[in-house]
């Protein structure tokens, strides 16, 4: 068979093609590359740029795990596809007794706000919201809700994890705030739950199964509409509720886990009593009728006045011992919106579900732990007593600080014990890569009018972290997180290293969401974090796929592989 000039040119071609790729391939299989070993760091993998750190391996013998160095370091299994119908078999007896016991409840509007704590005889005054034939049937609706909570059903939750609350802008939050949380050594398995697929972000529920976490919607359990959804106030207890873990660490999407959260399974508090709770900043302010609505008085009482609210960023919740805790406070935030949240608050700091979970356990007598210690501020750098970056809340006081840094150590208010941080809830300024970085981003939530441009705090030159960021300054004071929190490797070092170590954790989350996120990553974005991180913080970058042992000084783009390396 005769051979045409366009055959022998094709088969040349393909000859030459082969051959090339047969020559890189050869090249590839000699080059070395940068494997980054992590080292300990209060209990975190973070990476660390020492001589002995860096080595050499043939990219055939192991892969480049540097650039994903928070990817599952522990091999945590995310949950398993949850039985829906076993999880939601209560739900019919339960929202049966729910609307049996409240449909003919008095309304309260909810208070205008108050920017300062209302004084004594405002409080006094509030009395007047319900009359005492109304509180008399607040009272018996209550008594008989109690007398008519469900069972707790058998073989149905299991194991410990993390619950969190995320969707729609909250997930820009969860993204960095899950980043922490990995850093911080955690292994429990989370669940990370939004509202319905209108607050979902495409790609990301399966690029954190990755991680050991797992993607819920709460609009597969319940009928959402019948909440009244005040920014989300009501959604946590049914997270709590419907999740499939038995025993629970609660995390608002905006609050980062400074230590691992399964110690706080382990801690003396838990074991003994089975739910943990955390001071909020304030005292309570409280209708006078409440005691007496929840069986506690047997008139109005004052009692409370002199005690410290709760702070539901955090919660530690066993629900076969608390069942009925769980469902009781799940009664007060059904009935949040129009009853209990102004019954709990009279419009100042704290309006909502936070103090539903304490007010349930106190009703049921049943035994929790408050942690002593007062929540401190973590301030914006150059304006401490002027601008809140949010709350540090302590560990309670059987997690020793000693293996965290006994020079961090500050004595702590109720029992003397020493404090240190176990949480960082950001109340004040959100740590979104989105807000923090982006320029010329599109909005992408369904709430956001299309038209309408989106600005980070990058971009607006009216935003107070504007010149911060501009100007390679990092955001964080260094005064409390100095002073209560020290990683356990810092050996007595400046307490300006314990700042740092917050901080570079936060920062590793959100170059990591800007720049490796499938869901997230945004080019632009990626380059102003990398560049802020390298100018403010020391960052440094290693190759992913050369050849030389040292690291090398330029800023990668989006595209390139490349591994963060924290500063020294």
């Amino acid at each position: 068979m005769a051979v045409t000039r366009k055959q022998i040119s094709i088969a040349i071609a393909s000859f030459l093609l082969v051959s090339l790729a047969l020559l890189v391939a050869s090249n590839h299989s000699g080059v070395s590359r940068h494997i980054i070993t992590t080292t300990s760091f209060n209990n975190a993998s973070i990476s660390r740029p020492t001589t002995s750190s860096i080595t050499t391996t043939s990219a055939s013998d192991a892969p480049n795990v540097c650039s994903k160095a928070r990817l599952n370091p522990h091999h945590v299994q995310a949950p398993l596809d949850p039985d829906i119908g076993a999880l939601t078999s209560f739900w019919p007896e339960l929202k049966t007794a729910l609307v049996d016991h409240g449909t003919d409840l008095p309304t309260i509007n909810r208070p205008h706000f108050q920017s300062s704590r209302p004084t004594l005889e405002a409080i006094r005054a509030r009395t007047d919201l319900l009359t005492p034939e109304e509180a008399l049937l607040v009272r018996k609706r209550h008594a008989a809700f109690v007398a008519d909570i469900p069972a707790y059903p058998s073989n149905t939750f299991g194991g410990r994890g993390i619950v969190m609350l995320a969707g729609g802008h909250y997930s820009e939050y969860a993204a960095t705030a899950l980043g922490v949380l990995r850093e911080s050594g955690s292994t429990l398995p989370v669940e990370v739950w939004r509202r319905d697929e209108r607050e979902e972000k495409h790609e990301w529920c399966d690029e954190i199964e990755a991680e050991g976490m797992a993607c819920r919607r709460l609009s597969d359990y319940l009928d959402t509409d019948i909440l009244a959804i005040q920014d989300g106030k009501e959604m946590k207890i049914f997270t709590m509720l419907f999740s499939n873990f038995e025993e629970i660490v609660f995390i608002d999407a905006d609050n980062m886990a400074l230590q691992p959260p399964e110690l706080l399974f382990d801690s003396m508090e838990y074991r003994e009593t089975g739910a943990v709770l955390w001071p909020d900043f304030r005292r309570y302010d409280n209708v006078d009728w409440l005691d007496y609505i929840v069986g506690l008085a047997p008139d109005r009482s004052e009692a409370l006045w002199e005690q410290t609210t709760a702070e539901s960023g955090q919660i530690v919740w066993d629900k076969q011992r608390h069942w009925k805790a769980l469902l009781l406070a799940t009664y007060y935030n059904y009935y949040g919106p129009d009853l209990y949240y102004t019954l709990l608050n009279c419009g100042y700091a704290g309006w909502g579900d936070k103090d539903t979970f304490p007010l349930a356990l106190r009703a049921l007598e049943e035994p929790f732990f408050t942690v002593p210690h007062a929540p401190e501020s973590a301030w914006v750098s150059e304006r401490v007593d002027d601008r809140r970056v949010g709350m540090l809340q302590m560990a309670p006081p059987s997690i020793s600080p000693s293996s965290r840094g006994k020079d961090a150590a500050h004595e702590g208010q109720g029992d003397g014990e020493a404090a240190s941080a176990f949480f960082l809830h950001a109340t004040t300024i959100k740590w979104s890569h989105r807000d923090f970085l982006c320029l010329e981003c599109l909005p992408i939530w369904y709430t956001d009018a299309p038209s309408d441009p989106f600005f980070s705090r990058y971009e607006s030159v009216g935003d107070e972290l504007y010149g911060r960021l501009h100007g390679n300054l990092p955001i964080m004071d260094d005064g409390a997180l100095g002073q209560y929190y020290m990683p356990a490797d810092n050996n007595g070092s400046a307490r300006a290293a314990a700042t740092g170590a917050v901080e570079v954790r936060i920062w590793r989350a959100m170059e990591f969401a800007a720049c490796r996120s499938r869901a997230w990553r945004h080019a632009r974005a990626c380059d102003v974090g990398r560049r802020y991180m390298q100018a403010t913080f020391g960052f440094t970058f290693a190759s992913g796929s050369a050849g030389v042992e040292e690291e090398v000084d330029w800023i990668p783009g989006m595209e390139a592989e490349a591994c963060l390396i924290d500063p020294s």
